[in-house]
């Protein structure tokens, strides 16, 4: 089930892999993060295991991993790690930033910020549709809490080319 959910290109963790200065979407989650996830739910199945031993991982797939738990929409996935030029240097790149806003102060808290390349957005819709989604997951989350009359979500994005990416 966990295989069918991560193969499916609807979930929400799109892996965009960067291998030899190229940027591309994968068609589903590397086989690595596959296993490692269906290891974890298989070791939470059996009352015997309180803490799952992950098998050793290149960094690659722990920055991909880390991407997906942290449920960032883009997951980045560096394949290999040779390369010693900074990731996506002056690379395109539309930033997001998820706030909560105050309603009366209209201040702005950053909640969770991320990138994707340009050319996998390459639209101003897709752009958009994406800031959507973001707004609706955030918000879906946090505005059934208290307080939630007095704030709002906020998704901004804008167009950036930096020297380097943190992974």
């Amino acid at each position: 089930m966990l295989r069918a959910a991560l193969a499916d290109r609807s979930h929400w963790t799109c892996f965009v892999s960067m291998r030899h200065k190229t940027v591309e979407k994968c068609n589903s989650a590397p086989s690595e993060i596959i296993q490692t996830l269906e290891g974890i739910v298989a070791s939470q199945l059996t009352p015997t295991h309180v803490v799952y031993m992950m098998p050793v991982l290149e960094p690659g797939s722990l920055i991909a991993l880390a991407g997906y738990l942290l449920e960032y929409p883009f997951s980045y996935y560096p394949e290999p790690l040779f390369d010693t030029d900074p990731f996506l240097c002056s690379t395109s790149l539309v930033v997001y930033s998820c706030c909560m806003e105050s309603i009366a102060t209209k201040k702005r808290y950053p909640i969770i910020k991320f990138s994707c390349p340009a050319s996998i957005l390459e639209t101003e819709v897709a752009r958009e549709t994406m800031r959507d989604i973001i707004m609706d997951r955030w918000t879906t989350r946090l505005m059934d809490k208290p307080f939630s009359s007095m704030q709002r979500i906020q998704v901004i994005y804008e167009l950036q080319s930096v020297d380097r990416v943190a992974l």
